[in-house]
């Protein structure tokens, strides 16, 4: 495939990938509303919330870095000083996600009590540890694909785990497991999606070389943790706040 040829390919599923991921996210808040008491949506709109809060915290900003970094080190033929970039993130970020997400499930209880005043919300903050190493994993394989250039493939992705995420967190709501039904629906679209993303990943066979610019690479990273958990503590902190 040409170049340009290459570009609209990309841009096309890019665009579909993220027309996907609005429609699917309105069906599933619709749904949710409809299901949940508004005390239970108020429960899940607030741990979702914070996940989104504590992710890039919880990559290191490394979903970031690698769109940014692997396409300029592909373009100049760097390809397996690349591979070696996106096997350290991936295992830098879940290594760090593992420990991140236990301290919090483990903290749950005191977590509770110093942010809402009661450990009524300990149960759902341990749900929130572990959809946030889930969703980490996802969020790296994600940033991986984008970084290959695997727009195809990310979209097909996020369309399988779209659908399981609605259809699971639905029959959970009619099963009676309230708040919890769209947790679990999260956390398996993120296990889903990231099954597949590594399948494809794993397809790619790139050897690797043990050097790449990672003080450049961490640096990014580091602006990357600060400026987007700002943004969504700025996006997020009236749901966060009024739960």
């Amino acid at each position: 495939m040409s170049g340009s040829n290459k570009v609209v390919s990309n841009l096309f599923y890019y665009f579909l990938d993220f027309t996907t991921i609005t429609l699917f996210g309105y069906v599933f808040w619709v749904a949710m509303g409809k299901l949940l008491l508004p005390e239970q949506y108020g429960l899940l709109s607030t741990i979702i919330a914070l996940f989104y809060v504590l992710l890039n915290i919880s990559t290191l900003g490394m979903q970031e870095s690698l769109p940014k970094f692997v396409p300029e080190y592909i373009a100049n033929n760097k390809v397996k000083e690349a591979a070696s970039m996106i096997r350290f993130a991936n295992k830098t970020s879940f290594a760090f996600s593992l420990i991140f997400s236990f301290l919090i499930g483990l903290l749950a209880d005191k977590i509770s009590l110093l942010f809402y005043g009661t450990t009524q919300m300990t149960i759902p903050i341990q749900f929130l540890s572990i959809i946030l190493f889930a969703g980490t994993v996802s969020a790296m394989f994600k940033a991986t694909l984008q970084s290959l250039q695997l727009f195809k493939n990310m979209f097909n992705a996020d369309l399988l785990s779209n659908i399981f995420r609605i259809s699971s967190a639905t029959i959970l709501a009619f099963l009676g497991y309230q708040a919890f039904s769209g947790i679990l629906g999260w956390m398996i679209g993120f296990i889903l999606f990231s099954l597949v993303a590594g399948f494809f990943i794993l397809k790619q066979k790139i050897k690797e070389n043990s050097y790449f610019d990672r003080k450049s690479f961490m640096r990014f990273s580091f602006h990357s943790v600060i400026t987007v958990v700002s943004i969504f503590l700025i996006l997020q902190s009236g749901t966060i706040i009024l739960s």
